[in-house]
């Protein structure tokens, strides 16, 4: 499954999707990227950091854009 879509992101064949949430000040992202050619996927999730006066929607989906990016790299090594 890791390997799979390892590949994927090495032959520009992987697709990655995401979103945001936020309320009451408080953020959160979850992503997934799949191999077009498998069907596997990877997917995780997580709160956005930072202080309450920082958090908003464009901060939650953008963080979910940064895990995607984050896990795309550590495929790669």
């Amino acid at each position: 499954m890791v390997d799979d879509v390892a590949n994927s992101i090495r032959t520009g064949t992987a697709r990655a999707v995401s979103d945001g949430s936020f309320k009451d000040s408080l953020g959160a992202a979850s992503f997934c990227i799949v191999s077009l050619e498998t069907g596997s996927y990877l997917q995780g999730s997580h709160t956005v950091q930072g202080p309450a006066t920082s958090q908003s929607a464009y901060r939650s989906e953008l963080s979910g854009i940064l895990g995607i990016q984050r896990l795309a790299t550590l495929l790669q090594k």
